[in-house]
């Protein structure tokens, strides 16, 4: 957020891509602006764990994750959760929702894969 331009998107751009478009908007204003764009950190994957794990809530993660670590993260789970019917909720590119089931259990045995998360899954550990 700057004063004279208010907010800016940033998702999806590069530091460079951000700093042009932040002196293009500064020009209506000033003579050939002379902009810097510093990235102090990445939060750029976030993903939901909810229901019956230790610590729900948002992951706000640096790289990417599979399902075993963001469980990990999330405290692990609850006395009375089950483990064989948990859902991922994850959007596709036209906004829709697809349900992906994972059953834990036999991700452990190694009967079925420990996927990899995207940016905006939901995992909901009944």
């Amino acid at each position: 957020s700057l004063p004279l331009l208010h907010d800016i998107h940033a998702a999806g751009l590069t530091s460079m891509q951000l700093r042009d478009k932040i002196a293009v908007a500064l020009a209506e204003f000033m003579p050939s602006p002379e902009v810097s764009v510093i990235v102090t950190e990445v939060r750029s994957y976030r993903i939901s764990v909810l229901g019956e794990v230790n610590k729900p809530g948002v992951l706000s993660l640096k790289s990417d994750t599979t399902f075993l670590e963001a469980l990990a993260m999330a405290g692990g789970f609850r006395d009375f959760a089950s483990p064989s019917k948990i859902l991922i909720f994850r959007k596709d590119n036209y906004g829709g929702t697809h349900k992906i089931p994972f059953n834990y259990n036999r991700a452990l045995r190694g009967q079925e894969d420990n996927m990899a998360l995207r940016t905006g899954d939901v995992i909901v550990v009944p």
